[in-house]
């Protein structure tokens, strides 16, 4: 009869990403701040990085564990700072809360490496609902950019410049694949088609400021009193405000949110904020930046690891796809076979 032999691996194997449980996470939040009684905790998303909710009593708070190989402690201190200059200028934003010393991040220790906590202030409210709030969320954009005026961090941001948007798409892209690779003579084509039309409109010199980074529905909630407020500022940072509103433009039409949600968006924006004619006539550039920015973001992960290459055989396809079909709307470029 065969027999079946076990035998142990003692050699400590590499982790990528790994899943803290809620309990470890209460343990930790309840040693470094002031919690009351024994709180609840619940993972609610794990993506790129964790999400928990804890609870005590009456009160809510929002946990976030940042990925070891994408954020660096530098990078959450000065989300930190962003927020607390907007609830200083009265906007309404999920502000980090202060650990007993005073201090703002906990650092822990993961499989993969440190990883940086912070328990933010939990934002109790409703969903938008794009034909209803997107004038009001045009609003607050509007004071959010004028507030963050002037702006500089104390730490280093990943910047949303055309420099740092092409460096995090399609360079990334390209950083993953081969100089033999088929597609890759499409990718740079359309590098340069965007250099040029950028060039062409001028968007140099168009405005520059702190920007949220993914501006949608699902960032945002209806408090009680009727006002809006903001949070997932994970990806703020300096950039072109436009391409700001840009990613709003692209998740209007990614969900398939009534024309009208974006135009009621915009009227709200100039309502509390400049917006030049040149910089709305790019719109449509910027929403092709956007897509091809996620395409980079699934290659960026895949070169740390945390995605591995998946990117390529399940979420790239349909990101292709829209990116091509992007491509036709603004350059005219005739569609290609998806890859």
């Amino acid at each position: 009869m065969d027999q079946v032999y076990a035998r142990t691996v003692t050699e400590s194997l590499e982790c990528v990403d790994s899943t803290l449980a809620p309990a470890a996470i209460s343990r930790v939040v309840q040693g470094a701040y002031a919690t009351r009684g024994s709180p609840t905790c619940e993972l609610i998303q794990h993506n790129l990085d964790a999400t928990y909710v804890l609870a005590e009593q009456a009160r809510r708070h929002l946990v976030r564990v940042y990925n070891a190989r994408w954020w660096s402690l530098e990078e959450v201190l000065g989300e930190i700072e962003v927020l607390e200059q907007l609830e200083a200028r009265g906007l309404r934003v999920a502000v980090a809360t202060a650990r007993k010393d005073g201090g703002r991040v906990t650092t822990v220790q993961a499989p993969e490496g440190p990883r940086q906590l912070v328990v933010y202030r939990y934002l109790e409210g409703d969903g938008l609902v794009p034909s209803r709030d997107a004038r009001q969320f045009g609003e607050v954009v509007g004071r959010m950019h004028r507030a963050l005026e002037g702006f500089v961090t104390a730490q280093r941001r990943r910047e949303l410049t055309l420099p740092g948007l092409m460096q995090d798409s399609f360079d990334a892209v390209l950083a993953e694949l081969s100089q033999e690779n088929e597609h890759r003579p499409y990718i740079e084509s359309l590098r340069a088609r965007v250099l040029a039309r950028a060039e062409e409109l001028g968007v140099a010199s168009f405005r520059l400021g702190f920007c949220h980074g993914d501006l949608n529905f699902s960032n945002a909630t209806r408090q009680a009193d009727g006002q809006i407020a903001l949070y997932d500022f994970e990806t703020c940072g300096r950039g072109i405000l436009a391409y700001d509103l840009g990613v709003f433009r692209w998740t209007q039409q990614s969900v398939g949110a009534p024309e009208h949600a974006w135009q009621d968006f915009i009227e709200g924006y100039r309502r509390e904020n400049e917006l030049p004619a040149r910089e709305l006539a790019a719109m449509d550039l910027m929403v092709l930046l956007r897509q091809a920015y996620m395409l980079g973001h699934d290659a960026r992960r895949s070169s740390i690891g945390s995605l591995g290459t998946r990117w390529r055989h399940v979420l790239r396809p349909a990101k292709i796809v829209g990116l091509k079909a992007l491509d036709a709307q603004l350059f005219g470029t005739e569609l290609a076979p998806t890859w």
